[in-house]
């Protein structure tokens, strides 16, 4: 059920991406940030969503009739440059058969980073991709506090399996720095329920960081 859910999610997006092509930050965002294909046992595991998303991103870019450019600040130029020197470095590396394989990863998300610059423009863009980042990692917050206080306490709070906020030490990192953005959201809801629902999430986020065990966090 849930990789019929995740796909359908994915694929009825893809209309919408490609007609608005800054959706697809959000859509790629909620995938890499929450990795909800990853909670699922069946075919969207192995599904490559995010390329599909991406692509769409770009068709999007091609042909929509949004505005479109680039930022060419000093930091985006120094994240390019910086881009840059992490190649030559993989290229000089001392273990390659290591460092390719995380170039690979890397390359793709400065991508998608430098495509985030040239589509969310404005603040209507900005407020929810913040929502879309800070909804997709209190899921975990929630999940983990919730875990902690019915009797989890003993175990170690871990993101999913085979993403970045996997281990203990970063998914504690990346709730500690989701708390922030909930409450920059709650402020932004007139809903009291909301406002409500959205505190519960930080403070339940706060346990969970404390759930991971993680001396750092």
């Amino acid at each position: 059920m849930r990789d019929i859910i995740v796909t359908l999610a994915v694929f009825g997006s893809l209309p919408f991406i490609l007609r608005r092509p800054w959706l697809g930050i959000l859509m790629w965002s909620w995938l890499g940030y929450m990795n909800p294909h990853r909670m699922a046992w069946g075919f969207s595991t192995t599904m490559p969503f995010a390329l599909m998303v991406a692509l769409a991103t770009f068709a999007g870019i091609v042909f929509s009739r949004e505005k479109k450019e680039m930022i060419w600040s000093r930091e985006t130029k120094l994240l390019l440059i910086f881009t840059a020197w992490m190649f030559i470095t993989t290229v000089f590396s001392m273990y390659p058969a290591l460092a390719w394989p995380q170039w690979d990863k890397v390359w793709r998300i400065m991508l998608m980073t430098f495509v985030t610059v040239l589509l969310i423009r404005e603040k209507e863009h900005i407020h929810w991709l913040v929502v879309v980042i800070a909804l997709s990692l209190a899921f975990y917050g929630v999940k983990g506090g919730i875990f902690v206080l019915t009797g989890g306490s003993a175990h170690n709070v871990r993101g999913p399996n085979g993403s970045f906020i996997a281990d203990r030490n970063s998914i504690g990192l990346a709730l500690l720095m989701t708390i922030p953005l909930l409450w920059y959201v709650r402020l932004q809801v007139e809903q009291k329920l909301l406002r409500l629902g959205l505190l519960a999430a930080g403070a339940l986020s706060l346990i969970a960081v404390i759930g991971t065990h993680s001396r750092g966090a």
